[in-house]
């Protein structure tokens, strides 16, 4: 099995040192690995290429700014010949094993399913706190379930040719962008797997370079809140394609987050929130 690993950085460099670091310890090593740098300061810029530059097998590319898929995607397009591909955050820490642990998946799995196999992981963070498989409810919000029905953007192993198809969404600044994916993946008849033991440390947890807009509401949430109504309208119009259930998302998403945001003193940034979820794009194509 031969992996690429798409990384993506915006002014974490001291974070992305550490990540490729761990990258590099692997027992199962990378052909490839790809550093995609969202940094907008001159002097951030410089630190991440230097950063990058100590690991022969990485590679530097300037990234699009315009949020976290759009730079996912970037980043695969300089990936080069795999047979997979994993998308890591710069504060993801890989065990030795991971990638090894993804190929045992592959390897036990009967040779006609593996090409339509994503293994997703376990991401653990700094208290210790393991991520659980999930499903995406119906409102949005993930719930535990089994087996898995969502691949974890930062923790998962995908065949190559899936991307073939299917990339990040754009329109997706920052949230649920995983959840998403994979709806698409099942939809087309691929099967993601959860594996406990390829496991990852989350070691930027309260690092986030978001930008806030003000309010009580931070920006990781705001843009998460912002997602789930993209997510959950392409869902039900384009995905699963039930009108229905479309009809009872959309108010039931509003009701909630206005109670939300009005409980915060934050109510006036509703019209922001929905233009920042580009859920008007989904009413502009067919």
């Amino acid at each position: 099995m031969t992996v690429g690993v798409c990384v993506t950085t915006r002014h974490r460099h001291e974070l992305l040192l550490a990540c490729l670091t761990h990258i590099e310890q692997s027992s199962l090593l990378p052909l490839h690995v790809v550093v995609s740098d969202d940094s907008s300061k001159p002097g951030e810029i410089a630190k991440t290429k230097e950063v990058v530059g100590r690991f022969p097998r990485a590679v530097y590319v300037e990234g699009p700014h315009r949020g976290v898929c759009a730079n996912r995607n970037n980043a695969l397009e300089h990936i080069g010949e795999v047979d997979h591909v994993a998308f890591l955050d710069d504060d993801a820490l890989v065990t030795p094993d991971y990638f090894a642990r993804a190929q045992a998946v592959f390897d036990a799995a009967p040779a006609e399913r593996r090409g339509r196999l994503i293994v997703s992981g376990v991401r653990i963070d700094l208290e210790g706190r393991r991520t659980v498989p999930v499903k995406l409810g119906f409102r949005g919000y993930f719930v535990e379930t089994r087996p898995t029905r969502v691949a974890g953007a930062s923790y998962a192993v995908y065949p190559r040719s899936f991307f073939n198809a299917h990339l990040w969404d754009e329109q997706i600044y920052f949230g649920y962008e995983d959840a998403e994916l994979s709806l698409r993946a099942l939809t087309d008849g691929f099967e993601i797997v959860h594996s406990d033991e390829m496991v990852l440390t989350d070691a930027g947890r309260d690092q986030s370079t978001l930008l806030s807009e003000g309010g009580s509401v931070d920006a990781y949430n705001f843009n998460g809140e912002a997602a789930r109504l993209y997510v959950g309208v392409k869902r039900y119009k384009e995905i699963e394609r039930s009108l229905p259930k479309l009809a009872l998302f959309v108010p039931t998403y509003f009701a909630q987050v206005t109670y939300s945001l009005a409980k915060r003193g934050s109510l006036r940034r509703l019209p922001q929130l929905v233009k920042l979820s580009n859920v008007a794009s989904l009413f502009k194509r067919a």
